[in-house]
């Protein structure tokens, strides 16, 4: 049920950010958020690649295979930063 809620909050934010015509938004989540934004970043991800939308990190270990242009948090600059599951 999470898995739901998340991917039609990572719809309506997508939708939103489309509305806006932003090219780059910050998202971190923790929690549902963190849900929500991997969500979002699966649903984003032709735009990304296209131009559309620009990620400026992935808070992974490593790179996301079909984004391999995205950094890590850690490649982008912030070693130390740490995602952890509750």
């Amino acid at each position: 049920m999470a898995a739901d809620a998340a991917a039609a909050m990572a719809r309506d934010v997508l939708a939103l950010i489309e509305h806006l015509g932003l090219d780059a938004v910050e998202v971190l989540g923790f929690s549902m958020g963190s849900l929500t934004a991997a969500k979002l970043l699966a649903l984003a991800a032709p735009q990304i690649r296209e131009g559309k939308l620009r990620a400026l990190a992935v808070s992974a270990p490593r790179r996301v295979a079909d984004l391999p242009d995205v950094p890590t948090v850690a490649e982008a600059g912030y070693p130390a930063a740490m995602f952890l599951p509750w």
